[in-house]
């Protein structure tokens, strides 16, 4: 993360006062740019060579690591002449269109009008942020949700003049239960156990034990008898007692795949046809979309397909990065389409200097080509901040990438990214696309 790393940026031309003032702009605009969490003051002094930030550079070592709450200042510090020790180029910020975003600095709850007493529609973590629609001005702002309008208290909430929000996908709608089946396939039916149970050679208690099914495991189902079920075990036939066991159905995709969402919450995947809960997506985990009613998606999640609330899921638009700590990975997406899966390195999560990415949605504030970090003596050829001084960066002092590093050898909240690599999700990957880091 560059909350603490010591950014130099020094021109050619000491003597040029336009070129100093554009690199001081430039710098500002970074550290006060677009932020879906909560937000870092710094302090400016006069200057006519350089900008100086005082920041932490995620390199493998932690020495001279300072305190991460601690603010950061901006101090400007005249540089010898004629000398030059690092000429760097910083791009030009890109023209975004903007609007107005209302971010959590804590859990809020999502109104359906503006009282308390009111239907709660959802939970706004802190970090996460929806599109403002309106100050109120009564203590109360409302907000872009559901593809409507709903309503949060605006205390503990900051505004940020931010990117678009994401374009919402063109998804076929359902119109009656029977059309449902115009997406899915459904299979010869399953037997699935309610709880442990055993798979017996006979229809009787005593009889050979062939194996055990935990609950939730399914098997092909061939025959119902009066107190069992009569699968396919191994290729053989077998038997399942069905006090422990229902017979369920088997769905495939028909359908191609119209948008991704994530989970704002933990949500049920319900049985497109029998209406029972098959599993759950936890908050922030990704499900794929094929069809949607008014108020559900017909979604597909580890490899489970079924309805997910609408209420409860928000689209990542066309290009965006999904960022998995537990994984270690990264997958980037241009136009729905995955273009790059690689292994990274992330925020140290455990000892006494640990620094670990924060999970949440975010949100690409812009993109930099060649930072230095003067403390460290590092250049870094493309960085690309997301949430505070958190960014996706190369990290050519790396060897090795993905794994167990992140837990005693990681970085101090930015995501490190193979040098082969990082120039791919630069070049795809524009300001105000959406970052999803989830555990």
């Amino acid at each position: 993360m560059y909350n603490k790393e010591d950014i130099v940026v020094i021109e050619k031309n000491t003597g040029s006062k336009k070129k100093s003032l554009k690199a001081v702009a430039v710098l500002l605009a970074a550290v006060s740019g677009l932020n879906f969490g909560c937000g870092v003051k710094s302090s400016l002094k006069s200057t006519n060579n350089s900008v100086e930030i005082d920041k932490v550079l995620d390199t493998d070592t932690n020495v001279g690591v300072n305190d991460v709450s601690e603010t950061p200042q901006i101090v400007v510090t005249p540089l010898p002449e004629p000398t030059v020790t690092e000429t760097i180029t910083v791009e030009e910020k890109e023209e975004v269109s903007t609007s107005f975003f209302a971010s959590a600095l804590e859990y809020k709850i999502i109104y359906d009008k503006p009282d308390v007493k009111s239907n709660k529609l959802s939970i706004l973590a802190g970090g996460e942020a929806l599109p403002l629609i309106k100050d109120l001005g009564n203590g109360w702002y409302s907000i872009e949700y559901d593809e409507g309008e709903a309503y949060i208290t605006s205390d503990s909430v900051e505004i940020f003049e931010g990117i678009e929000a994401p374009k919402q996908a063109i998804i076929p709608n359902i119109n009656s239960a029977d059309e449902v089946f115009q997406y899915i396939n459904v299979n010869s039916n399953v037997v699935r156990a309610t709880a442990k149970v055993n798979v017996r050679e006979k229809a009787t208690t005593d009889s050979k034990k062939l194996g055990q099914l935990s609950k939730g495991d399914t098997l092909p189902f061939v025959k119902e008898h009066e107190s069992w079920y009569e699968v396919e075990y191994n290729g053989k036939k077998a038997f399942v007692f069905k006090e422990y066991a229902q017979i369920d159905n088997s769905y495939t995709i028909n359908s191609e795949v119209y948008d991704r969402v994530f989970a704002t919450r933990k949500t049920p995947i319900i049985d497109p046809v029998r209406g029972e809960v098959l599993t759950y997506v936890p908050k922030h985990e990704v499900a794929e979309v094929y069809a949607k009613t008014d108020d559900m998606y017909l979604v597909s999640y580890n490899g489970q397909i079924g309805y997910m609330s609408r209420k409860h899921a928000c689209t990542l638009g066309d290009d965006y990065v999904i960022i998995d700590i537990s994984d270690q990975n990264l997958k980037a997406y241009k136009d729905d389409i995955l273009f790059e899966d690689t292994p990274i390195v992330t925020g140290q999560a455990t000892g006494k200097k640990k620094s670990p990415t924060y999970c949440g949605v975010f949100a690409v504030r812009e993109k930099k080509q060649n930072v230095y970090w003067k403390e460290f003596k590092v250049k870094v050829k493309y960085w690309m901040p997301f949430n505070r001084g958190e960014g996706m960066h190369d990290a050519n002092w790396r060897k090795k990438f993905g794994g167990k590093i992140y837990l005693k050898n990681g970085s101090h909240g930015c995501v490190n990214i193979k040098p082969s690599v990082m120039p791919k999700i630069y070049e795809n990957i524009e300001v105000g696309s959406i970052v999803l880091v989830k555990k």
